[in-house]
């Protein structure tokens, strides 16, 4: 049986902190419309839409959008990813998964 996690964290992007959690049971990374549009990121639209399944057993397709980003958190290595940009549950800013 496997174990899902919330773990809420306020890393940061581009010198601003944001909220966000990690989620044990997803299978990328995302950011909020609201913090990309704030943080001025370049948003690559792709034509094939993004088919995502919730936790309650619910599936939803979205625009795949994605844009690039560097995070730090305290305790890692600051990286670069790459996120969907989407609406992200909880009222946080990042979902990382």
């Amino acid at each position: 049986m496997a174990v899902r996690c919330l773990l809420s964290h306020s890393p940061v992007i581009d010198d601003r902190k944001v909220h966000c959690f990690v989620d044990s049971g997803s299978s990328f990374n995302a950011i909020s419309p609201n913090l990309a549009e704030k943080l001025n990121l370049t948003v690559e639209v792709r034509s094939k839409p993004l088919t995502v399944n919730l936790g309650n057993d619910q599936q939803v397709t979205i625009p795949r959008r994605v844009a690039s980003v560097d995070l730090v958190m305290d305790g890692f290595p600051a990286y670069h990813t790459s996120v969907y940009v989407m609406p992200i549950p909880e009222g946080k800013d990042v979902l990382l998964g």
